[in-house]
């Protein structure tokens, strides 16, 4: 920021950085916000880059942070305007939709009224310490509101995503989300289908994987939101009171986890969301074919029929396979009871994962108990041996890098004693021995192939 304002540049810290310290948190990153262009940014800072298309950001690399640095972007007009004033820089789609915009500013208030909520919109002024507030931001922090700015409807049709993000940020501050942001969100849901899937599987895991999932999980069933997601059919399941007590309870224990400083990964999120539509649709099977086992292939062919028809995320196929195979596994866990083969189904890589949602189901059907005991002794073996890997390699690495700081500090205490030409001498004649004796020990080992003997004078 000061290396901009040096540079004859206005700069601010804005967004979730100054709401988190205003309410006394840990600011999980730092953005920042200039009158300077993409490319003067770049110019002023050189350990940075240009990324975006819809619109253009810098991206300040310090260490492992990133500082994201975003120029001033003015107040939309209508399209008609810009293009008679010769500024067309933004386009929509036929939705309302902002499919690019690199409308760029010079006034302050203009890039605030392009924020999303109120609580976004405060902008810290390093110059002289104060805090900048043209929407009341301030007062919604203090009133703990979620508060759009401008006009709701607009809003939500140029970025549908931001109903996503009213309820995140809701259920992340236990704040309450305001009428007028809260009011067009039951009607407009069928937006977040013109959304890109990536950008929307990116989403639902940040709304659900960040410690608040139950919360978040409650606000999208309230508003309706869950059938644009994952199809009304599946979500008539998900919300019956069976599916529901179980998604609940799992989500629960999510969070819990996340408290806990673990974390969870999207396979296992979407393996408990859907279980309760696998568990439905298997027993429709098995009722079809008056309760006759399910072969692996219908088995697999249903996973896939389930994940055909959610089309508003797009779910890696890498993580469709792991759903997969945690869900097939269930009923191993259920019927084997011989020692000889549930010790080959706890080697399997997803084990822990595949018992984890054994339990999470026993926690709601009661009979699943007798088989949560079997497996206990061999979930803590996995869990153990686990630790003792991850203790190793822990250990490798740390000698790995000790071994390269004393290295590199051998190599230091040679220079100190020599000039930078004896220097490069020393490291060329050291290469070139080392060179020497593999080539010396290719000859001997192809020597000893060939059963002959070799002249040992002889370099190569």
């Amino acid at each position: 920021m000061y290396r901009l304002i040096d540079s004859g540049f206005k700069s601010y810290l804005v967004g979730g950085a100054v709401r988190d310290l205003l309410l006394g948190k840990a600011p999980k990153d730092f953005d920042v916000s200039t009158n300077a262009r993409p490319e003067q940014i770049t110019n002023v800072i050189s350990n940075s880059r240009i990324i975006g298309r819809r619109f253009k950001i810098v991206h300040a690399v310090y260490g492992h942070e990133i500082v994201e640095i975003t120029t001033f972007r003015s107040a939309l007009k209508s399209q008609a305007q810009q293009s008679l004033n010769g500024t067309n820089r933004f386009t929509k789609s036929t939705n309302g939709a902002l499919v690019r915009d690199n409308n760029y500013g010079k006034s302050l208030k203009d890039d605030a009224s392009r924020r999303d909520f109120t609580i976004n919109a405060l902008y810290y002024d390093i110059s002289n310490f104060s805090i900048v507030d043209y929407f009341g931001g301030l007062y919604d922090l203090c009133h703990e509101t979620i508060d759009i700015i401008g006009d709701p409807k607009t809003r939500y049709e140029e970025d549908p995503v931001r109903m996503i993000r009213a309820i995140r940020f809701a259920a992340k501050l236990d704040f309450k989300i305001s009428r007028r942001t809260s009011a067009p969100i039951l009607k407009m849901g069928v937006h977040l289908t013109y959304v890109s899937p990536d950008r929307m599987y990116e989403e639902i895991n940040k709304l659900l994987l960040s410690g608040y999932g139950l919360k978040a999980y409650r606000l999208m069933k309230k508003y309706d939101l869950l059938k644009y997601i994952f199809g009304q059919s599946n979500i008539d399941i998900m919300t019956s009171e069976r599916g529901n007590a179980f998604i609940e309870y799992a989500l629960t224990c999510s969070d819990q986890r996340i408290a806990q400083g673990k974390f969870n990964v999207p396979y296992f999120l979407y393996s408990i969301l859907l279980y309760p539509v696998f568990e439905n649709k298997l027993f429709e099977l098995m009722e079809s074919s008056f309760m006759a086992p399910v072969s692996y292939e219908k088995r697999k062919g249903l996973i896939d029929k389930i994940f055909r028809q959610i089309s508003c995320i797009n779910i890696p196929y890498f993580v469709i396979e792991d759903i997969s195979r945690v869900w097939m596994d269930q009923l191993d866990l259920i019927s084997i009871k011989k020692e000889e083969q549930a010790d080959i189904i706890s080697r399997k890589s997803l084990f822990r994962a595949t018992f984890d949602l054994l339990k999470l189901r026993a926690a709601v059907d009661p009979y699943l108990a007798d088989a949560v005991i079997f497996w206990q002794p061999y979930y803590e073996e996995r869990v153990r041996i686990h630790e003792l890997e991850k203790a190793a390699k822990e250990k490798r690495l740390m000698e790995k890098r000790l071994k390269r700081e004393s290295k590199k500090k051998n190599f230091d205490s040679k220079q100190k004693g020599l000039g930078r030409s004896d220097a490069i001498s020393a490291i060329a004649e050291n290469a070139h021995a080392k060179t020497l004796e593999k080539r010396k020990n290719r000859r001997k080992q192809k020597a000893q192939i060939l059963n002959i003997k070799i002249n040992e004078d002889i370099p190569f």
